[in-house]
């Protein structure tokens, strides 16, 4: 039973793997931007929270004050983030997209909803709802072993 498993595992990550590998290209090759790992992270981040500061970046990426400042700066340069006072706490930066960020996100959308038309809409709703139910299962399941410690 555990070699079937095990088999069963394999076979799951490998495609998993293999699968995201060819979207992440598909999608770079969409996108006209040259920007690293910790560039994306960083504009996710700002993306996905509206506004944050240096802190809770380097905070959520496990990287110091310094490097999320250098990260900032560059993306800043570019026009993808922009740094404003919190007018709440005068000595505290916020970071917010700016136009290319902005740009970057309409951009992301469409290239996220020409992945849903080409792609997942070949696939039945039903197997789609039942496929996030057992990620979202597994996800369960990993988070309280994890919490509760492998060993």
């Amino acid at each position: 039973m555990t070699e079937n498993i095990k088999q069963i595992v394999d076979d799951i990550n490998q495609y998993t793997y293999e699968m995201n590998v060819k979207l992440a290209k598909a999608q770079e090759a969409l996108f006209k931007d040259d920007l690293s790992m910790k560039q994306t992270m960083v504009i996710d981040y700002v993306h996905k929270h509206k506004k944050c500061t240096m802190g809770e970046i380097a905070h959520y990426m496990e990287i110091s004050p310094s490097a999320v400042s250098q990260i900032v700066a560059r993306l800043e340069k570019e026009n993808y983030l922009k740094r404003d006072i919190n007018l709440n706490n005068r000595r505290e930066v916020v970071v917010l997209l700016a136009e290319n960020g902005e740009a970057y996100y309409h951009r992301d959308e469409q290239i996220n909803k020409l992945i849903l038309d080409k792609i997942y809409s070949k696939m039945p709703v039903e197997n789609l709802e039942q496929l996030r139910s057992l990620i979202q299962r597994l996800y369960q399941i990993v988070e309280e072993e994890i919490e509760n410690g492998l060993e």
